[in-house]
């Protein structure tokens, strides 16, 4: 049954289609309405939370003259300066997580609806366009690109290339005008990822699968084919100026790609055999993870993997359908051309990528198999039309359930990669990132057998190797971390990031200058490392040069201003200097950026209750021991400020709490002592804990005085009756 192209001729839209659109856009926003209640996760951190360029007006101009990435491990053949000027306008909303999901949320309901308007346009057929969009709409697969935020570069990408598409198909009176637009849409898709660049093969595909648009003539066809060649053109240019080469494919991590390292020939087999697999989870969106790097998919042996015949099966079929379909059954053949050739770029056929398989990568050409779906289900529906309903709206639920189910995996770091390391447990990322997870809520045995794990995939994973060093280090094993970071550096003695890592092993083993050696090599290499400067800092900070190290720690915080560490050290340091009123300035704008974040709160009423405004000192003090009721500081904090203020009762008790996460606190025990020395019938409480600061060898003003007290005390129980 063929489904003819429609005349395509402009008219004002009919409130049927404006009401299929706001059910489509509806559709798409609701499926991924749980998302907003998620953060920041994964490359959202990197690319959005700790972008400073993202901050400023300054940053957002060097936005379209910069790199895209600038991770750990990754290479920075990258450009989506669009995309990361949409992070930035976002952050003008608010530097919530809510408003970034918000915003892709709302974008991919309008891709949806372009998608629907799209193939009415081509094919005037109300019910399969809508079929179609909707599938795109709640299709699981999508998730990784809408529930993660870095996937708004694909988001971006789509809106404008459908859009450009849709401008083209439009026939009018002021056809220049019409020219113009989409290739200025073309080229806003280029900036917003380079995927783009399928356009030109889209545009093309469609003219021989369908038809020039209404009127156009052939030479004036040609001539608009050109002006798209010289906007990719100007793309490419631009693109070369920033990186400084279009790619290079040999800088990609093997970790995120082996096909990047193989022989074409296995390369370009593997990448076949991948096509079945992306065909399989559009059609089965079961099993979903956010990565599938190293070893979780390894190059094909050769041409006997049956993997291979399957995809090379799947391949000519699209090829048989686009080609041998395309006048009786055009939208089947539109939709698999479509998908095709939104793909080839991306499928690591013509040339490595930066990953091996990615589920963000189907997000366009799903638009087309949606739509070949969505026709099959027409020609159904002509002979069983209320079957065909209800079975297309059970699937929509079905996709919908495990779309809104998928959701919650992206709802923090742990629940991703614990989702994804029970798709993929052999990627040796996957393993990496729960590590990372772990490590972050302290289950630090956990985060060593990830790490381990990790490497046991991927020997070569450096970051992996780093992060293991950096457990080994805060589980007391500073010895191993040393042998760890040595190896490392034998084989990369130019890393900035393993010389630091080493200092914070001899650091914590009490080796200073061992440690202070390494941080200045690691600047020596990396004269912008924020994480050297840091430690510098706490290396003259204990030292005692206080001006050195409010220096580095100023330099911390001004090359890597989101690490609220770095200025919560800048804060404690002028505290102990006695400048209170800098201190506060410090903790208070890390308190403005986080303010959740218990050390700041911590620190601010710190600083408040040495410049005596004790209200606000117990405010902030009382909130931060609400954020960690584990802590030691804030109740060490607010039982002074409650023995200033003459109430004792309030003094002890936050003392005991203090003490009983933190027992060797030299000033606490002679507070708590000189408290129950004064309190009648504690003279024996009062002796426990001024013993007990003796033990802990206090400096000598504070020895006199306690032995002193002692002295007193035992005299009084002596002649005690």
């Amino acid at each position: 049954m063929s489904r003819r192209p429609s005349s395509q001729t402009s008219a004002p839209p009919d409130p049927r289609t404006l009401l299929r659109c706001l059910l489509v856009f509806a559709l798409a926003v609701v499926a991924y309405s749980n998302t907003l209640r998620n953060g920041f996760v994964f490359d959202d951190r990197i690319l959005i939370q700790r972008n400073p360029q993202l901050r400023s007006a300054e940053g957002m101009g060097q936005l379209f003259v910069s790199p895209y990435w600038t991770g750990e491990g990754r290479t920075n053949r990258l450009y989506r300066p669009l995309t990361a000027f949409s992070f930035a306008l976002n952050y003008r909303l608010g530097d919530s997580p809510f408003g970034f999901h918000l915003i892709n949320a709302l974008l991919h309901g309008c891709v949806s609806v372009l998608g629907l308007l799209l193939v009415l346009r081509l094919f005037g057929h109300p019910g399969m366009a809508s079929l179609a969009a909707a599938l795109f709409a709640v299709h699981p697969v999508q998730s990784e690109s809408v529930a993660g935020l870095v996937g708004r570069a694909e988001i971006l990408s789509a809106l404008f290339v459908v859009g450009a598409l849709l401008l083209d198909r439009r026939v009018s009176l002021h056809r220049s005008v019409t020219r113009a637009a989409s290739m200025l849409l073309f080229f806003l898709a280029l900036l917003s990822k380079e995927n783009a660049l399928a356009y030109p093969a889209l545009l093309i595909g469609t003219d021989l699968l369908l038809g020039r648009p209404q009127d156009l003539s052939a030479r004036s066809r040609r001539g608009e084919y050109l002006a798209v060649a010289g906007v990719a053109a100007i793309y490419l240019a631009l693109r070369l100026k920033v990186l400084g080469a279009l790619m290079e494919p040999s800088r990609i991590p093997g970790v995120d790609n082996l096909l990047a390292h193989s022989p074409a020939g296995t390369r370009v087999m593997t990448a076949f055999s991948l096509c079945a697999r992306y065909l399989g989870l559009f059609l089965f969106p079961r099993q979903l993870s956010a990565d599938y790097s190293a070893r979780q998919i390894e190059p094909v042996s050769g041409m006997g993997d049956p993997a291979v015949w399957l995809g090379m099966l799947v391949v000519m079929g699209f090829v048989l359908v686009v080609a041998g379909l395309r006048r009786r059954l055009a939208p089947l053949s539109w939709g698999l051309g479509f998908a095709g050739a939104s793909f080839v770029l991306v499928s690591n056929l013509l040339f490595p990528i930066g990953t091996i398989f990615a589920e963000r990568l189907l997000y366009l050409p799903l638009l087309g198999l949606c739509t070949a779906a969505a026709f099959l289900a027409s020609i159904a529906a002509d002979k069983r039309p209320r079957t065909t309903a209800a079975a297309a709206a059970a699937l929509l639920v079905l996709l919908g359930s495990r779309t809104w189910l998928r959701n919650r995996d992206w709802r923090d770091d742990f629940s991703l990669f614990s989702a994804a390391a029970r798709v993929s447990p052999r990627s040796a990322r996957v393993r990496y990132n729960l590590g990372n997870a772990f490590r972050r809520r302290g289950n630090l045995a956990e985060a060593e057998d990830n790490y381990r794990a990790s490497l046991a995939q991927y020997p070569g994973f450096e970051a992996a190797q780093k992060n293991l060093g950096v457990v080994l280090i805060d589980r007391g094993r500073g010895e191993e971390a040393v042998d760890l970071f040595r190896q490392a550096l034998a084989r990369s003695p130019a890393d900035g990031s393993l010389h630091n890592n080493l200092g914070n092993a001899y650091r914590s083993l009490g080796r200073n200058a061992e440690a202070e050696a390494e941080y200045l090599r690691a600047l020596e290499l990396n004269p912008d490392f924020a994480d050297s400067h840091n430690n510098l800092g706490t290396i003259f900070h204990e030292r005692g040069d206080w001006s050195r190290a409010e220096s580095e720690y100023r330099n911390a915080t001004r090359l890597d201003p989101a690490r609220d560490s770095f200025r919560i050290n800048l804060g404690n340091l002028l505290l102990q200097r006695g400048e209170a009123s800098r201190a506060e300035s410090a903790f208070r704008e890390t308190a403005v950026r986080n303010p959740s974040l218990a050390p700041a709160r911590r620190g601010l009423g710190e600083a408040l209750l040495a410049e005596g405004r004790t209200e606000e000192a117990e405010r902030e003090l009382s909130l931060s021991l609400k954020l960690d009721p584990g802590q030691w500081e804030a109740p060490a904090l607010l039982g002074y400020l409650h023995q200033r203020r003459g109430d004792p009762d309030r003094a002890i008790d936050f003392y005991r709490r203090s003490l009983a996460r933190k027992p060797d606190q030299v000033e606490l025990h002679q507070n708590l002592g000189m408290l129950y020395a004064t309190r009648p019938g504690s003279r024996r409480q009062a002796l426990e804990h001024l013993r007990q600061c003796l033990a802990l060898s206090p400096p000598p003003a504070v020895e006199a005085q306690v032995k002193k007290l002692v002295e007193e005390l035992e005299k009084r129980e002596e002649s005690a009756p």
